[in-house]
C-alpha cells in the first residue's frame, strides 16, 4: 500500500523534526568530546552525577554533565517528534515508524550509557553506544526527510532495483563501519601507536603490536570505504547531475570526506592534540548525516534516473542563429 500522496505534514512538525536532527548532531559531537577527553567518568555514578542533580561544574565533570544535559534535551525532542507522528501521521509509515524506532533506540542508548559508566568505559560497550547513536541519528533523518516529501515513499520499491540507490546504501553502511572502527581506535588509544601518516610507522603491515594493527586497520578501512564512496559519487555525476538535490548532497558528502581525511592526517602529524581529535569526530558525525541524507535522496528522486542528462540540443524546427552555432 503506497503512502497517501495528498497528505502533507505540518510546518510545526517539520520544524520539530529539524530541531531534533540539529540537537542530535550536537549530542553525537558532545559524546565524542567525552570520549576524546576521557571524561566519561566525570560523573562516576548514574543517573545522578556525584550523587547530585547539579554537580561541581568543572573539568571532566562539566563535560560529562553537559553530555547528559544535551541528552535530556534531545530525549524531549525525540518524544515530541514521536508523539506528533503518532497523533497525526500514523498513515505515513516512513515518517511514523522511524520516529517510533528512535524512541526505542533512545531507551537503549540511555541503558548503554548507564552500563558504560557503571562498568568504567569498556571499549566494546563504548563502540555499541556510538553505533546505536548513529542508527538513532539516521532514524530521525529518515523521518525528517519523508516529513518534507511523504509522497516519495511509494518510490522505495522501485528505487531499490536501481544501481545508484543500492550503491548509496552500501556507502552508508561502509561509513558506519568506518566510524565504529575509529571509535575502537579512540577507545583503545591505539592512535598513539601510529605516529606517521598515511602508513603506520612507515610500514605497510605495522610490527608495533596489537594497537598498531588496530590503528592501521582503521586507515585501511578508510581507504576502502573512501574508494566506494568516490565510485558512488562518480555514478551520481554520470546519472543524476541534473537532479540538484542529489548532486548537491553528493558534493557536500565528498567535501566532508576530504575534510575528514585532512583532519585525520593533521591529528597524527600534530601529535594528537585534543582539539583536532574533537574536530575529527565533529566532521565524522557531519559526514554520517550527509551520506544518510544523500542516500535517502537517491530513493526519493529515483524517477529522475529515467531522464538521462545530456547537453541541450536545439529542436530541428527551431532556427538557431549562425553566430550561436559557431560559438558552440
Amino acid at each position: 500500500m503506497s503512502e497517501p500522496s495528498s497528505m502533507q505534514t505540518s510546518k510545526a512538525f517539520r520544524t520539530v523534526a529539524v530541531a531534533t536532527i540539529i540537537m542530535t548532531y550536537l549530542l553525537v559531537v558532545v559524546g565524542g568530546i567525552v570520549r576524546v577527553t576521557g571524561s566519561g567518568l566525570g560523573c562516576p555514578d548514574w543517573p545522578l552525577c556525584e550523587g547530585r542533580i547539579i554537580p561541581t561544574l568543572e573539568g571532566a565533570t562539566l563535560i560529562e554533565f553537559s553530555h547528559r544535559l544535551v541528552t535530556t534535551v534531545v530525549s524531549t525532542l525525540i518524544f515530541a517528534t514521536a508523539i506528533f507522528s503518532w497523533l497525526r501521521y500514523r498513515t505515513l509509515k516512513w515518517v511514523f515508524r522511524p520516529a517510533i524506532l528512535a524512541v526505542a533506540l533512545l531507551g537503549l542508548q540511555i541503558v548503554l550509557g548507564g552500563i558504560t559508566v557503571l562498568l568504567e568505559l569498556p571499549p566494546a560497550i563504548v563502540g555499541i553506544h556510538l553505533g546505536n547513536a548513529l542508527i538513532l541519528f539516521a532514524s530521525l533523518i529518515i523521518a525528517m526527510m519523508y516529513a518534507f516529501r511523504p509522497e516519495t515513499a511509494s518510490l522505495i520499491g522501485k528505487a531499490w532495483k536501481e544501481k545508484l540507490p543500492r550503491l548509496a546504501v552500501a556507502s552508508t553502511i561502509g561509513t558506519f563501519i568506518l566510524i565504529i572502527s575509529g571509535t575502537v581506535v579512540t577507545g583503545t588509544s591505539a592512535h598513539y601507536a601510529c605516529t606517521t601518516w598515511p602508513l603506520c610507522e612507515d610500514q605497510l603491515i605495522p610490527t608495533g603490536g596489537t594497537l598498531a594493527i588496530i590503528a592501521a586497520t582503521h586507515r585501511y578501512v578508510a581507504s576502502i570505504i573512501g574508494l566506494l564512496i568516490l565510485y558512488t559519487l562518480i555514478e551520481t555525476w554520470r546519472t543524476k547531475r541534473h537532479v540538484s538535490s542529489v548532486f548537491n548532497a553528493s558534493i557536500i558528502t565528498l567535501v566532508l570526506m576530504v575534510a575528514q581525511i585532512v583532519v585525520g592526517a593533521l591529528f597524527v602529524q600534530m601529535g594528537f592534540p585534543v582539539w583536532v581529535g574533537i574536530l575529527h569526530l565533529a566532521v565524522s558525525a557531519a559526514t554520517w548525516a550527509s551520506i544518510v541524507i544523500y542516500a535517502i535522496l537517491t530513493f526519493q528522486t529515483v524517477e529522475a534516473v529515467n531522464v538521462p542528462w545530456r547537453e541541450p540540443v536545439p529542436s530541428k524546427d527551431r532556427r538557431v542563429p549562425a553566430s550561436t552555432a559557431i560559438g558552440k
